[in-house]
């Protein structure tokens, strides 16, 4: 008879499938622990700021309440004007025009003074107004405007050399009427516009 072999072969048991869940999955993150660290209890302190540092911070209102605003500034309801009349004085200075009727020595613009009318608001001359200068050696003087028959409220001053000389309006109890008017002495006409030496106080 034929021997007959029987062949069996070994059987292998599956493992049971298992699933790993990364950390998000977990609902947690893993922590990681340096090699040698031992993580504090005491939370750091932080410490007293400088002198310096305190000054440069902004000081808006009290430490321990709401911050102060500032007031706020209010907005005009109409534009400011854009200019300014007056001179701040009852008169005003002013440069006047040549006028050979009423200047001193009959020329239209003399060079050798400094002169002029005083004029109420009606453009009429006044009399006893007085006119105080300085030339430019700080000396001081005074003249007084004109009656007639001289030209009604004209004053006229000689001015022996040129430079700064200052004027300024008083009225007969020496109250100052025009702010200080600064002209240069001994100007030549140049033969258009206002006579240099010429300086009217028109109320």
């Amino acid at each position: 008879p034929t021997p007959q072999l029987a062949f069996q072969f070994p059987t292998v048991a599956q493992a049971a499938a298992t699933e790993t869940l990364l950390p998000e999955q977990t609902g947690g993150i893993p922590t990681i622990t340096p090699v040698n660290l031992k993580p504090s209890s005491t939370a750091f302190a932080r410490g007293t700021p400088s002198p310096d540092f305190i000054q440069l911070l902004p000081t808006q209102g009290a430490v321990t309440g709401t911050p102060s605003l500032e007031t706020p500034v209010p907005v005009p309801t109409s534009p400011p004007p854009t200019t300014q009349t007056g001179c701040g004085y009852p008169f005003c200075p002013k440069l006047g025009v040549p006028d050979a009727s009423i200047a001193p020595t009959g020329r239209p613009c003399p060079d050798n003074y400094l002169w002029g009318v005083v004029l109420n608001e009606n453009l009429e001359g006044l009399a006893g107004m007085r006119v105080r200068f300085r030339d430019p050696t700080g000396e001081g003087g005074e003249a007084t405007t004109k009656a007639p028959p001289d030209p009604k409220g004209r004053y006229d001053i000689p001015t022996g050399s040129g430079g700064a000389w200052t004027l300024q309006l008083f009225d007969s109890a020496g109250s100052a009427q025009s702010p200080v008017f600064r002209v240069q002495a001994h100007q030549k006409y140049t033969g258009s516009g206002p006579c240099p030496t010429r300086i009217d106080f028109v109320k």
